[in-house]
């Protein structure tokens, strides 16, 4: 649980920190005209990014894993769900928009699976009301963030990756915490 779960801390951590070294190797970059993709098509900003994303999705493998491999079958739906979106992530690395449809279908598959993957983890915490309460608003938060008219999509695609990445550090978080009071390193 302990190695599961520090990945899944990490795998936000290294998206976001490749994510803005990506934006500071492109002075391009605009959140008001671009999508966060765009950094993995240029040239300077592209293995920052690509890098960042495809490592950031391994790491949430992982915890998907150990959720799949848990007793409970909504928390074992909501790892397969993870590990969908998960392996999403690390192919919208591999395929850079330039790379047709595959980073399309690659980019449309995280948003959409990740907010399914929280919904998932709401139900199956439902005997913790604040916990289950807090991913059920995150995974509806995800979705409606797409909805007001953006001059960009590189907004929406960070408040909807943030939606999900917060609650998510939080339930590995609550696993490190199990993890150091049981011993359990997996």
């Amino acid at each position: 649980m302990k190695v599961s779960a520090t990945c899944a801390l990490l795998s936000p951590i290294v998206a976001y920190i490749g994510i803005g070294l990506a934006i500071l190797q492109a002075p391009w970059f605009s959140w008001s005209r671009n999508a966060l993709s765009d950094l993995g098509a240029s040239p300077e900003s592209a293995p920052y990014f690509n890098t960042a994303l495809i490592i950031a999705g391994l790491l949430l493998i992982v915890f998907a894993l150990y959720l799949i491999s848990r007793p409970m079958a909504l928390i074992r739906a909501a790892g397969v769900l993870l590990c969908a979106s998960s392996i999403a992530l690390a192919c919208i690395g591999v395929f850079p928009e330039t790379v047709h449809p595959h980073h399309f279908i690659a980019s449309v598959a995280f948003f959409i699976i990740t907010p399914f993957a929280t919904a998932a983890l709401a139900i199956a915490y439902r005997c913790n009301q604040k916990l289950s309460a807090s991913l059920g608003l995150a995974a509806i938060l995800a979705f409606l963030v797409w909805f007001p008219p953006w001059p960009a999509i590189a907004v929406p695609e960070l408040f909807s990756s943030l939606c999900d990445t917060i609650p998510l550090a939080y339930i590995a978080l609550r696993c490190l915490k199990a993890s150091e009071e049981t011993g359990a390193l997996i």
